[in-house]
């Protein structure tokens, strides 16, 4: 069929090549939409949760009196063995 001779084919072409163009770039859109949107969601759940590194963790070690149960001193490690802080706690009782 010769497009130029009929303009009402010629429209009718001209009207499916404009909506073809449409669906593509709303479906690329559509994509594009989806990709940022998980990709945000993962950056919020990392600031959520963050990762947890083993120099992160402190361990506590109370030292009691034995006989009056009291605790005499109190110990902060890091993961890798070094006191970040030692707090000693003197027993009322004993000092009298």
């Amino acid at each position: 069929m010769n497009l130029d001779n009929n303009p009402k084919e010629r429209k009718i072409m001209q009207f499916k090549q404009f909506f073809q163009k449409i669906n593509k770039d709303i479906f690329l859109g559509t994509i594009l939409v989806i990709l940022l949107t998980l990709i945000i969601i993962k950056e919020a759940r990392s600031y959520s949760n963050p990762p947890q590194n083993e120099n992160n963790t402190i361990k506590v070690v109370v030292e009691h009196n034995p006989e009056t149960h009291r605790p005499t001193r109190t110990i902060h490690y890091r993961a890798d063995g070094k006191t970040i802080a030692s707090i000693t706690e003197y027993d009322k009782e004993n000092k009298q």
